[in-house]
């Protein structure tokens, strides 16, 4: 028994080799079996058109640029490239109108540390606003969360996923309006954008 034992590594050793993702609930990395990266196209159908033209009425857009808007979805096209295990997530979005590059750097707890704190850092949302975005993984590194607040009209939630093994990208957004200063409690608007592998 004695020589069984002193053949095991030290117990500073074993907590380390135990410590296999990182705790809490809001990490800055991803699951290691999570890999948003692709090139992704837009899944429309005309019952999703009639969600969509809803989600542009509550950002203000008018019935003319609706029409066009609804003529034109279904060319969007979508890249993802997730890299450094997840803590950087850089999206490109294109349709007609043009095309929308932006890099989200997610906060949270990790394998080296367990401490949060949030991360905060400038960017452009879709109208060309400048924002500050905040994001972060949940239900343990599988669905990343982000932020992009403090623009004109409100501030965007997103809520990106894989389903069917990777099949499948989802994005949920929100959009938060903003009336004499303030910000909305609960969304004003509200789209899920599903993608299939290009």
């Amino acid at each position: 028994m004695a020589d069984s034992l002193s053949s095991l590594p030290p117990t500073d050793e074993i907590a380390t080799l135990t410590i296999t993702i990182p705790r809490g609930l809001r990490w800055s990395i991803s699951n290691s079996s999570v890999d948003l990266s692709g090139n992704w196209v837009l899944a429309v159908s005309s019952e999703w058109k009639d969600q969509y033209d809803l989600y542009l009425q509550s950002l203000g857009i008018n019935s003319f640029v609706r029409k066009i808007a609804l003529m034109m979805i279904h060319r969007t096209k979508e890249e993802t490239v997730q890299t450094e295990n997840g803590l950087e997530l850089k999206i490109i979005s294109s349709n007609p109108k043009g095309t929308w590059e932006r890099t989200l750097i997610s906060s949270g707890s990790s394998l080296e540390n367990d401490k949060f704190e949030p991360l905060f850092h400038q960017i452009k949302n879709a109208n060309g606003d400048e924002c500050e975005a905040e994001s972060w993984w949940e239900d343990q590194g599988k669905v990343h969360h982000s932020w992009m607040r403090g623009g004109p009209s409100g501030d965007y939630q997103s809520i990106r996923y894989l389903e069917d093994n990777g099949k499948f990208y989802i994005c949920e957004s929100y959009f938060y309006e903003r009336k004499s200063g303030s910000i909305s409690s609960n969304p004003t608007g509200k789209i899920i954008w599903r993608f299939e592998r290009a």
